[in-house]
């Protein structure tokens, strides 16, 4: 899509809005699976983890710049753990608005190339009830192609909500 195309999308919110088909992302059908247990369980099933869950952060931000709440719940994550984006192999972000993206890019230019390595929401949808268990399995997949390492992913919710986890994923 070029920007040409996008500047002449017809904004969905009233005139001069700038959300549009092409900068919000299509509500889809979708279904992903991410099994979450115990050491206790694994050892019992005689099975070994792929991926560590570290932490978990939420946090509630203004509800008038709801897309911020996924940096914002990651940002909080990363200062509680003591580590930097830069330390993440690769970086997920629920983005289903652009606005996420450019925010994330211009804050950290350089990282881009690690984050939603496979596409998000805007390029694959956004199956409600699916979004997160499908950015988790990206997110493992695209630190296992670095040799594994960190993995942050964060979702920004309604009302200025975000919510985010930090893994370690075993190459």
């Amino acid at each position: 899509m070029s920007l040409g195309f996008l500047k002449r999308l017809p904004p969905l919110f009233g005139t001069g809005g700038l959300t549009t088909a092409g900068t919000s992302c299509r509500m889809n059908d979708g279904a992903a699976l991410a099994l979450l247990c115990s050491e206790e369980y694994l050892t019992k099933m005689e099975r070994k983890a792929d991926v560590r869950l570290l932490a978990v952060e939420m946090s509630g931000g203004d509800p008038l710049y709801s897309p911020r709440g996924a940096m914002q719940a990651a940002d909080q994550l990363l200062e509680r753990m003591r580590l930097s984006y830069e330390d993440m192999a690769a970086i997920e972000f629920n983005e289903s608005f652009a606005v996420i993206d450019v925010l994330f890019a211009r804050r950290y230019p350089k990282l881009v190339g690690r984050y939603n390595t496979f596409g998000g929401a805007l390029a694959y949808g956004h199956p409600y009830g699916a979004s997160g268990a499908v950015l988790l399995l990206h997110l493992i997949e695209a630190v296992k192609k670095h040799g594994g390492g960190y993995g942050l992913l964060s979702i920004a919710g309604a009302g200025g909500v975000g919510e985010a986890i930090l893994v370690e994923i075993f190459g």
